[in-house]
């Protein structure tokens, strides 16, 4: 789900689009790494979330360990044409307080000339114990890239070099920050009450020459 549109994006229940009615597309991506659960939701049942019609899909995000107060997680990656991706984070319990939080850097030079690309990804969740019965998180994600689009090629340049780009400025950039509360009370066996806010709040911008490939 790279930029999913027409569909409904949550991350631990609250919606991640950019724009929720007017161009429903998301340009929030956490890392894999962070999440524990996906949840899918289909077709017009998912307009109980929202007007989309393409479905609902809800990441809800790892959660520190409940017995140890320190757990550290790694994950350092490279591959072919220079990637290189460092997964970093960090979760426990410490008195009452759980916590997660994470760092992610993936980047690399593309499989052609001008497909650059830079990605970095943050997420902390502090979820404070305020009873037995009622529990209170603090969550920050914040994610922003820099990708560079070489651009389409005719046939003819196709046959010559399919690696060819003749596009050198163009750029992708967008920088989201979501802050959110949420509140949780168990108020019997088989009752619990959820208030949740948030907001985004980024910017895309764009650098982009995008007629076709023979112009």
């Amino acid at each position: 789900a790279h930029r999913s549109i027409e569909m409904n994006m949550r991350q631990n229940g609250y919606n991640t689009n950019s724009d929720i009615f007017g161009y429903p597309e998301d340009h929030y991506t956490p890392p894999m790494q962070a999440i524990g659960e996906m949840q899918l939701v289909r077709g017009s049942a998912a307009l109980q979330f929202g007007s989309q019609f393409g479905g609902m899909m809800n990441y809800v995000m790892k959660e520190g360990d409940s017995s140890r107060p320190f757990v550290l997680e790694s994950e350092q990656t490279v591959g072919s044409n220079n990637f290189f991706n460092s997964y970093n984070a960090a979760g426990g319990t410490y008195k009452n307080t759980r916590y997660y939080v994470y760092y992610d850097n993936r980047q690399g030079t593309g499989w052609r000339p001008n497909a650059a690309f830079r990605y970095h990804a943050y997420y902390s969740n502090f979820e404070l114990k305020l009873s037995e019965r009622a529990n209170l998180s603090i969550q920050f994600s914040r994610m922003d890239y820099v990708q560079q689009i070489a651009g389409g090629l005719t046939d003819a340049m196709f046959q010559h070099n399919d690696r060819q780009s003749n596009r050198s400025r163009n750029y992708f950039n967008p920088e989201i920050n979501i802050p959110a509360l949420i509140y949780r009370r168990r108020i019997g066996a088989n009752t619990r009450l959820e208030i949740t806010s948030n907001a985004i709040f980024g910017q895309r911008n764009s650098v982009q020459f995008i007629q076709t490939p023979d112009v």
